[in-house]
C-alpha cells in the first residue's frame, strides 16, 4: 500500500482504526504486513463484531480497489511457550501474546507484547518427476487450449507462492494434476 507513514488513522464507524506496520520503525508502503488497531470497546463482544465485520470489508474493500489481501484466517503464526510467557510475566509484568493471522481481541494494557517471528527456508526436491513428465508431455503439450495454459499458468503461480492458502487452486483440478497434469481426460 503506498503509504509513507508509519501509520495513519482511518475514521470507521465514528472509531479510530490505526493502520500500521507490525515494527514501529517501518513505513505502511515498505512492509509486507500490516496491522488495524482499534481501541475502547465496551466489551470483548463489542470489541470482536466490530473486528469481524472490519476484516469483513477490508477484504471486500480490496477485492474492490483490486488490491487483494490476505487477512488471515485468525491462528497463531508464532508466539512463545506458556513456560517463556509465565516467566516475562513473573519478572516484569510483561504479556506475551501469540501472533495471530487476523482477528485478534485482547486486554488494552500497556504490558502487552506480541511476538513476531519470521524466517524463510528452501526446500530442495529431487528432479526426477519433473524430468520424466517433461520428456512425457513435450510431444503433446502444445495441443493443449488456451482454457488448459491459463489453467497451467495459474496453477504454477500458486506453486510459486509461499502461502499455503495458494494450494486451494488445486482443490478445482480434481487433485491429480501431479501425476497427469490433467492432460490426459
Amino acid at each position: 500500500m503506498n503509504v509513507g507513514e508509519k501509520q495513519t488513522i482511518i475514521k470507521i464507524s465514528e472509531r479510530d482504526v490505526v493502520l500500521s506496520a507490525p515494527q514501529a520503525d517501518v513505513n505502511i508502503a515498505e512492509s509486507d504486513w500490516l496491522v488495524m488497531n482499534a481501541r475502547g470497546f465496551e466489551s470483548e463482544s463489542s470489541a470482536r463484531t466490530f473486528a469481524q465485520k472490519l476484516k469483513s470489508a477490508s477484504e471486500l474493500s480490496s477485492v474492490i480497489a483490486r488490491i487483494g489481501i490476505d487477512a488471515g484466517v485468525d491462528l497463531a503464526t508464532s508466539g512463545f511457550g506458556s513456560a517463556v510467557k509465565e516467566y516475562a510475566f513473573e519478572q516484569s509484568g510483561t504479556i506475551f501474546r501469540d501472533n495471530i493471522h487476523g482477528v485478534d481481541i485482547f486486554q488494552d494494557d500497556p504490558n502487552v507484547r506480541i511476538g513476531n517471528f519470521g524466517g524463510v527456508g528452501t526446500a530442495l526436491i529431487t528432479p526426477d518427476l519433473f524430468f520424466a513428465s517433461l520428456g512425457k508431455y513435450h510431444e503433446y503439450v502444445h495441443k493443449a487450449s488456451d482454457v488448459t495454459r491459463d489453467i497451467i499458468l495459474l496453477l504454477n503461480y500458486a506453486l510459486m507462492r509461499p502461502e499455503p492458502v495458494a494450494q486451494i487452486v488445486f482443490a478445482f483440478c480434481g487433485g491429480d494434476v501431479g501425476t497427469n497434469g490433467g492432460l490426459e481426460r
